[in-house]
């Protein structure tokens, strides 16, 4: 890299393998506008929320997810979460919980009925021309209750694909809780995955 400045004007570092240049700030100033504040206190919340799952599955779909992105899974589940929880650490919004993340399509019209105080009854229907594969893509389900916020349960979807059009997934949430369930798919080889369709139950 050419250039007439000075060689500490420049930030050398490397990430994934590739060497980077960024010129160097100028000046300090500390971020302490509203909102930047209110990302700090935000992000205490998200890191343990994360560490709760970075022994699950969920933690190898935002490892593939980042490798197009140039980031860390971790970087990414935090950028996509953090928005969910308020300033006192305390989930806030559970549609903006992001369990997954990735280009396979969602099916259409995923609808979702409470059949028991234990289970849902889930159908969705796949009009759009799929390949075979496509077919054989397996159900995820994820849940949070609102009385463990954060800890993620996982309905067991072992043996149901896009192709079955519907399922019944048995909960373990207290009578008192409301549930929210998060839907997704995944394929076999190679390995990516769905955004996600979330849901409220009472």
């Amino acid at each position: 890299m050419k250039t007439d400045l000075p060689t500490d004007a420049f930030v050398v570092y490397q990430r994934y393998g590739k060497t980077y240049y960024r010129r160097r700030p100028g000046h300090y100033r500390d971020a302490r506008t509203p909102v930047q504040q209110l990302q700090r206190k935000r992000l205490p919340a998200v890191v343990a929320f994360y560490q709760n799952l970075k022994d699950t599955f969920l933690a190898r779909i935002w490892r593939v997810a980042a490798l197009s992105n140039g980031c860390s899974g971790y970087n990414m589940f935090v950028k996509h979460n953090i928005q969910a929880f308020d300033s006192e650490g305390v989930i806030s919004d559970y549609s903006k919980i992001t369990l997954s993340a990735g280009p396979l399509p969602l099916p259409d019209s995923i609808r979702i009925e409470k059949t028991g105080e234990h289970e849902v009854h889930i159908r969705w229907d796949d009009s759009l021309p799929v390949s075979y594969s496509r077919k054989e893509d397996r159900l995820f389900a994820a849940a949070i209750y609102s009385s463990n916020p954060f800890e993620v349960h996982f309905p067991e979807t072992k043996g149901i694909c896009r192709q079955d059009l519907s399922a019944s997934l048995i909960l373990t949430n207290l009578p008192e809780d409301e549930i929210h369930l998060y839907l997704f798919f995944g394929s076999k080889q190679p390995e990516n995955y769905s955004i996600q369709h979330y849901s409220s139950i009472h």
